[in-house]
């Protein structure tokens, strides 16, 4: 059994950059030729390891960005301008890209897709819409609709 590192996940042996034993056969034949896998020195191994400190790195900015980002959010109230009728409904509804745009507008990026809101917009008055950041992050952002 001779020990490597897989380059990407490989069913039924592990996942990238773990380290495994195989036989010789295996691993000449199948996992070197097509780079599935590197043998396990000590320069790979440290590779390995500066690479996982590496993203565990950046994987605590992003978490510092997102929080930075939901505090700015749940701070932010925006306000759209809607043709209304006589019973204050709006012509149509408030959709995601225009609060997505909103925002942008405000200085606040984050990806398309991530608003969401139970029921449709369709009337004047404050709302608040679930941003989700992340799968553990979400915000609030309060919506404002009023008449033209």
């Amino acid at each position: 059994m001779v020990k490597v590192i897989l380059t990407e996940n490989v069913p039924g042996q592990g996942k990238k950059d773990q380290v495994i034993e195989a036989s010789e056969g295996f691993i000449r034949n199948f996992l070197l030729p097509q780079k599935k896998a590197v043998l396990a020195t000590q320069d790979n191994l440290k590779k390995i390891k500066l690479s996982a400190e590496a993203n565990k790195n950046n994987e605590i900015k992003l978490k510092q960005n997102l929080l930075e980002a939901k505090t700015k959010i749940n701070k932010t109230e925006i306000t759209l301008k809607k043709k209304i009728s006589k019973d204050q409904k709006i012509f149509g509804s408030v959709t995601e890209k225009e609060i997505f745009n909103s925002l942008l507008r405000t200085g606040i990026k984050i990806e398309s897709g991530k608003i969401n809101f139970k029921n449709p917009l369709k009337a004047t008055g404050d709302y608040t819409v679930e941003v989700v950041l992340s799968r553990d992050i979400k915000a609030s952002l309060k919506v404002k609709i009023i008449g033209e």
